[in-house]
């Protein structure tokens, strides 16, 4: 196989479809790990392969998608993570493709602040997996499918960190032009992944071929790197039948990639929904072409400076953008650490001063649109008398400030409004403001997050003043889960926060929920609202199952106005949920509000 690094911006590469839509054709079931064929049934893998290189692919992307240790974990399989991730890499070759991508989907942790994982650990499963990637001598890595521009980065670390071979990057983008998780455009997306050192920047899933092409255009204005992008077949929709529908056609994919080549695109290929017919419309539209020459446009870089080793090495970890770090270095002996510590994590070089460093100093700045709130705003209550403690409890939502939050309650009680009115009357309307907001594109997941954890630090202080004043209680019970064959626990989560930052009881269940599971616990538990969620489209059968379930074992959640049963997921539609006899939530800000209007009904 050539060196694929020698073939970058010369000549147009096509790169395979879909493998899981192909596995589905299969009948494989959606509940069964798709890296456990790597073994149980190789040929399978290598039949698929073999008819995207049939049609004209030239790079093949391994069966690994799936291969972190956590991933793995949620079939029971983690302790066969260097077998499966290997299998990957060798049925590929078996095939004989000119190129190999060993494929890395995102981890299944959520880097904080969304979630609870730290750096480290989000860090060391990527390592584990593409170091058993690595092993078996693939062509390069496609980390793909990121929607959290600090996960893409951590990944990217981490694949450099084992392996010198070239590294592609891709990330998805929602219809606001925007990575859902960080809200990271795709200017930014690509300057911050080519600083941490990826030598392919781009674009796969959630949109289809006309959605990403503006979005591929822009990312090439801003990155010199060479681009894949790979669009899903249209945008997906669900039958009468409750059946997913790609509308998109080959024809249609082949057009659009001929304007992404005239906008510089090298790496060409397809997403969910795809099939070889597909990837062979793109060969006969694109394929053996040269690269059309772009002049990328430059753009400034945000700004972090630190005042010692420790910090800079804390923020450069956490910090989801690239920063241009600056610092005065007063001890020599630890100068050649602080010029380390910036090339390993992406971020410009130390400027050679040599005064004092002193914690006055430390900035963090970010003018480009990374995502995350200015870490200067949340250092700036309590810093004018004139301001109420009404206005006060509401910027530190705003800016996710929880340290000062039970004062803000007390102050705001001892102000003579009772505890119970604080929800109501500033906590809510403050959430829902940043709820619009999310839903016009203003404000991202990581500043709704950061507000609904410091409302639930509010909540419960004004909890233990209800308590006190025997007056407590909840704005009602609610179960969450994900249904049978579906693991994907992120949007989940997120609703779970929202709806506690708002009084409201969560059983969570968590994933890959039986339905005799939700009934027994909806029972025990006496919910008002049964909540489920599913991401991938072949688990809305089980959702659909689900719902009649719970109206035939529990008629109430079907007849009373002051219960009911809520879906939501990225695949689950109005119009398809009203057929189930469901509400819809298509976000997290919905969720709440739809929550709400039913308990108070």
């Amino acid at each position: 196989m050539p060196d694929i690094a020698l073939r970058f911006n010369r000549d147009t590469i096509i790169v395979d479809g879909a493998l899981g839509t192909l596995l589905q054709r299969e009948e494989i079931p959606s509940d069964e790990c798709a890296m456990l064929l790597n073994v149980l049934d190789p040929e399978l893998i290598a039949d698929i392969h073999r008819r995207y290189l049939m049609v004209g692919a030239q790079a093949i992307t391994t069966n690994s998608f799936g291969g972190t240790r956590v991933k793995l974990a949620e079939y029971g399989l983690a302790d066969r993570l260097d077998e499966l991730n290997r299998a990957a890499v060798r049925i590929a070759r078996s095939v004989g493709p000119e190129h190999i991508l060993a494929n890395i989907g995102p981890s299944g942790l959520l880097l904080e602040p969304l979630g609870t994982a730290t750096f480290d650990e989000v860090f060391e499963n990527y390592v584990e997996q593409a170091r058993s990637l690595a092993s078996e001598g693939p062509d390069a890595f496609l980390i793909e499918t990121m929607a959290d521009i600090a996960d893409a980065r951590c990944a990217l670390l981490a694949v450099r960190s084992v392996s010198d071979l070239p590294v592609f990057v891709s990330c998805t983008f929602d219809h606001t032009g925007h990575m859902e998780l960080s809200g990271t455009s795709p200017e930014e997306a690509a300057g911050i992944l080519e600083a941490c050192g990826a030598q392919v920047v781009g674009l796969n899933c959630g949109l289809g071929p006309a959605e990403l092409l503006p979005l591929a255009r822009r990312m090439a204005q801003a990155s010199s790197l060479p681009l894949i992008v790979s669009p899903n077949a249209g945008i997906p929709f669900l039958d009468s039948a409750g059946r997913t529908r790609f509308p998109g056609t080959p024809d249609e994919m082949a057009q659009v990639a001929v304007a992404l080549r005239a906008a510089g695109v090298q790496f060409i290929g397809s997403c969910c929904g795809s099939d070889p017919v597909f990837t062979g419309a793109l060969y006969a539209g694109v394929g053996d072409t040269d690269v059309i020459c772009r002049k990328p446009e430059t753009s400034e870089l945000p700004i972090c400076r630190a005042a010692d080793v420790q910090e800079l090495l804390t923020i450069l970890r956490a910090y989801p953008s690239r920063p241009a770090s600056g610092g005065e270095i007063l001890d020599e002996r630890i100068a050649s650490a602080l010029a380390d510590l910036p090339k390993r994590f992406g971020a410009a070089p130390f400027a050679s001063s040599r005064t004092a460093l002193t914690k006055d100093a430390t900035t963090w700045e970010d003018d480009g649109d990374g995502g995350q709130m200015d870490e200067r705003s949340t250092l700036s209550e309590n810093n004018a008398s004139d301001t109420s403690a009404v206005i006060q409890l509401q910027q530190a939502v705003l800016c996710g400030e929880r340290t000062h939050m039970r004062e803000h309650i007390d102050a705001i009680v001892a102000a003579g409004i009772a505890p119970e009115h604080i929800v109501e009357r500033v906590l809510t309307p403050t959430l829902k403001g940043v709820g619009e907001d999310f839903s016009t594109g203003k404000a991202f997941l990581p500043q709704m997050m950061m507000a609904a954890a410091a409302m639930k630090v509010a909540i419960e202080r004004i909890h233990e003043l209800m308590v006190a004043k025997g007056t407590d209680s909840t704005a009602g019970r609610v179960l969450f889960c994900t249904v049978k064959g579906d693991v994907h626990s992120i949007g989940k989560d997120i609703c779970v926060t929202l709806l506690e930052s708002q009084g409201f009881e969560v059983v969570d269940l968590g994933v890959d929920v039986p339905i005799p599971r939700i009934i027994e616990k909806a029972q025990s538990e006496q919910v008002d609202v049964i909540c489920l969620s599913a991401l991938m489209t072949t688990t809305l059968p089980n959702m659909r199952d689900a719902v009649a379930a719970i109206h035939r074992e529990l008629p109430l959640y079907a007849t009373d106005p002051h219960h009911g049963v809520a879906v939501g997921g990225a695949v689950v539609t109005h119009e398809w949920a009203q057929s189930i006899g469901a509400y819809h939530a298509p976000d997290a800000p919905s969720c709440v509000s739809l929550i709400q209007s039913i308990c108070r009904s």
